[in-house]
């Protein structure tokens, strides 16, 4: 499993990218509140929804978009292990509603 700690201010957006290999992770908000905007793999909108302090998201499929609405402190969890960006991700275009 891989961990990515994010720290990040307010007005931070994640790029639109999914997983390749291991398409699970979930993200936990330690401190703060970001937004989650899930997307299909060919880009469609899914879903927003936000997260605040002590808060978990499980992703099972598609790709994710995160927010930091307000000053944050984040962990992210995937399956492991990295390949690389050319191996491991596909960054998308997302058709925003």
């Amino acid at each position: 499993m891989r961990k990515i700690l994010l720290i990040g201010s307010s007005g931070f957006l994640g790029k639109n990218v999914f997983d390749k290999i291991n398409p699970n992770n979930d993200v936990h908000v330690i401190k703060g509140k970001v937004r989650c905007n899930l997307y299909t793999k060919s880009g469609k909108f899914i879903e927003t929804f936000d997260l605040k302090e002590n808060e978990v998201a499980v992703q099972i499929y598609g790709t994710h978009e995160y927010e930091i609405i307000e000053d944050a402190v984040v962990i992210e969890n995937k399956n492991g292990p990295y390949f690389g960006i050319e191996k491991d991700r596909k960054r998308i275009n997302v058709k925003k509603n």
